[in-house]
């Protein structure tokens, strides 16, 4: 592909890609947010449906996932740049680096995915048992 800075050309080329998807997204966050900010706590006392509606919605986040099928290019990339590298030495050593990151990569969407089965089961489970529910994400994570 040719790089392209024109900024008229790259906005036209986003507006008719992916903007629409990102805008949704980003608003289907917003709306989630205030639904738990503002209406989840006057209205979970209450109601014993919502608690359910409330984690269906949050699988709608995993969209965000769709978005990353943009990274399906970054291996095409990759090769490109392993294909540059003259020297055989730097070449084995960018492919044991390249291996790991996935390896690390493939790691933590498989935990991601561990704790979505978890958080999304209702009963006993390693969350509940651990009392991570109401820890940080940073903590969780």
């Amino acid at each position: 592909g040719l790089l392209v800075l024109d900024l008229r050309r790259t906005s036209m080329n986003y507006l008719k890609g992916w903007f629409v998807f990102d805008l949704l997204v980003v608003c289907l966050d917003w709306v989630l947010l205030i639904w738990e900010d503002f209406i989840w706590e006057d209205f979970s006392s209450n109601t014993e449906g919502l608690p359910r509606l409330s984690k269906t919605m949050r699988i709608t986040r995993l969209f965000r996932l769709v978005r990353s099928g943009r990274l399906l290019k970054v291996g095409a990339i990759t090769e490109n740049f392993q294909e540059q590298i003259s020297s055989e030495s730097a070449s084995i050593h960018y492919s044991i680096v390249r291996i790991i990151l996935w390896l690390m990569v493939m790691n933590h969407v498989l935990a991601c995915g561990w704790f979505g089965v978890a958080a999304f089961s209702d009963g006993r489970t390693w969350i509940t048992v651990n009392q991570l529910e109401s820890e940080s994400v940073a903590y969780q994570y």
